[in-house]
């Protein structure tokens, strides 16, 4: 027995100093980013971080801001969405690193649906457009970018819905207003017989189209 606690002892020593180390990685890495502008030598530090802790969701944002700024994308989605995964599974939608990892995935989806948008794949900007619509409901510039997109592929009741919202979200969006006011003229939602429910499917970004 006494052998047994040794080792749970020892156990748990360890665990503490791979902790602590993985804590000092990620200060480092922090260092290098705002002091040194050492990008690539920062995604080694808290890469090393997670592996040594790999639950700490701060790692993984860390190293998806690193990302972002080499503008890396995918590699950026990757650990906002484990952060954000962390923080879910443990309940912890609120506080300061929730909202620092929500911000940044949803301001990386807006910037990966405007990469889609301009390379005229525009399915795939709106699926990344109703990605951060479902992150940030309330936010008139994607709802007017996912309008923009269902434009391009001639869904004119979907772009109908987006940039009727994008004006109730913010009136004084005039790119938002402009569209607003052309597209009333081609369409009248009010005229069609949708089925129940689909109305708010496709105003929401929820139907098998996105």
């Amino acid at each position: 027995k006494a052998e047994e606690t040794n080792h749970s002892h020892s156990d748990m020593e360890l665990k503490d100093i791979q902790r602590q180390l993985a804590f000092t990685l990620n200060d480092i890495g922090i260092c290098l980013l705002n002091i040194g502008g050492k990008v690539n030598e920062a995604i080694d530090c808290f890469r090393k971080a997670i592996s040594r802790w790999e639950r700490e969701p701060q790692f993984h944002a860390n190293l998806a801001d690193s990302y972002k700024e080499l503008n890396q994308l995918d590699n950026a989605l990757k650990y906002y969405q484990k952060a954000f995964s962390i923080l879910a599974d443990r309940g912890k939608t609120d506080g300061d690193i929730y909202h620092k990892v929500l911000t940044g995935l949803c301001s990386l989806r807006y910037d990966r649906g405007r990469r889609m948008f301009n390379n005229t794949n525009y399915m795939e900007a709106e699926q990344e457009y109703s990605h951060a619509i479902r992150l940030s409901p309330n936010t008139a510039m994607l709802r007017f970018c996912r309008g923009e997109s269902r434009l391009q592929l001639l869904n004119l009741l979907g772009a109908y819905f987006d940039f009727k919202k994008a004006v109730e979200l913010d009136p004084k969006f005039n790119k938002a207003q402009e569209r607003w006011e052309w597209i009333k003229g081609k369409i009248d939602p009010s005229k069609l017989k949708m089925p129940k429910g689909l109305q708010e499917k496709i105003e929401n970004g929820l139907s098998d189209s996105t």
